[in-house]
């Protein structure tokens, strides 16, 4: 059972489907994974089969396949078991980092500037088609952060009222007590049904694109555990 991408692409936007109509989806790709034990089964919750399935616009076969890289890929580096001692270095500049802050739908932001570490941002052709880019001088696109942010959190480099700025030292103490919580998610007794189903719409923020399949976000399989629910970049910055 999938959805048919034509019809999809028509809008260029993420089919909706009832919740019924999802967990049939979420079923099936249960069924085409396999059967997971330990670590791969408290990841392969509804919550996260259903975000791989958003990404390939519901198309089952899809996002089984997605999934299935991840698992493979996660088996092979193991990345929860990353601590902030493994990375620390690489936050020192401020150029990526996860902000203290949610958008409006309870989605994590991750703020990425490019310059800081000397390079240019660069976009594939359909990834930059799909992106929309707001400016914190511009009113015309203004909107689009007020749909999705407080602008009392957000930073003053993307148009809101916190100019606090990066702070390393605090960003280590919030990653330093993330690490302490790390063993406690990955038990036996956080099994998949115990993680919400419920993935808040991302209607405000969606993208617009002309292939609505999800064909063209083939290549995020070469990261296949790259998860973000809410990107800002300021490539000045």
């Amino acid at each position: 059972m999938s959805v048919d991408p034509k019809k999809a692409a028509t809008t260029g936007q993420e089919k909706m489907l009832t919740s019924p109509e999802q967990q049939a989806l979420i079923n099936e790709v249960r069924r085409l994974i396999g059967p997971q034990s330990g670590k791969a089964s408290i990841f392969c919750s509804d919550a996260c089969i259903s975000r791989y399935l958003r990404a390939r616009n519901w198309n089952v076969k899809k996002a089984a396949k997605m999934l299935k890289v991840t698992l493979k890929w996660r088996e092979e580096y193991k990345p929860e078991e990353i601590r902030w001692e493994d990375v620390a270095h690489e936050a020192e500049t401020g150029k990526i980092y996860r902000s203290n802050y949610i958008d409006k739908h309870g989605r994590t932001v991750l703020v990425m500037r490019p310059s800081r570490q000397m390079v240019k941002p660069i976009l594939e052709t359909k990834t930059y088609n799909k992106v929309k880019f707001a400016y914190s001088d511009d009113q015309n696109t203004k909107k689009i952060m007020e749909d999705l942010f407080d602008f009392d959190q957000l930073e003053s480099a993307f148009g809101g009222n916190d100019d606090t700025g990066f702070d390393i030292n605090k960003y280590a103490d919030r990653m330093k007590e993330d690490d302490k919580k790390i063993p406690a998610f990955w038990t036996t007794g956080n099994t998949p049904s115990s993680v919400p189903t419920h993935v808040p719409s991302l209607d405000s923020s969606r993208l617009d694109s002309n292939t609505g399949d999800g064909s063209d976000n083939e290549k995020l399989d070469s990261f296949p555990d790259l998860v973000v629910d809410t990107g800002i970049i300021n490539p000045n910055q």
